[in-house]
């Protein structure tokens, strides 16, 4: 994944099973809920986050497409308000933060 774009792309999961030349046709929505269900009601291939796909893997509206969910180097991005400079707990996070990245 490209960083500080904070998502995958169909480029990203395309490059990541072996096909880096693939454009697909590619259809916008506005939110996650158009994408999955469109794709549940068969007019194509979601690409999203697993949380926001789990209700519809468990109900068998949307499978996998491989045996597991690829995972692109995950981005978390934080920084203090002006409030949140002056709070030591709010510091105090930040730093906590900055150890896991």
């Amino acid at each position: 994944m490209r960083p500080g774009r904070g998502r995958a792309s169909w480029e990203d999961w395309f490059q990541f099973a072996g096909y880096p030349k693939v454009e697909p046709r590619v259809v916008a929505y506005d939110t996650y809920s158009q994408v999955l269900a469109a794709s549940a009601a068969g007019r194509g291939v979601a690409l999203g986050w697993k949380y926001y796909a789990d209700g519809y893997l468990d109900s068998g509206a949307l499978v996998a497409l491989s045996d597991g969910f690829v995972q692109f180097g995950g981005c978390c991005v934080a920084e203090l308000t002006s409030k949140g400079q002056n709070n030591r707990l709010a510091r105090q996070c930040l730093e906590l933060l900055a150890h896991f990245a």
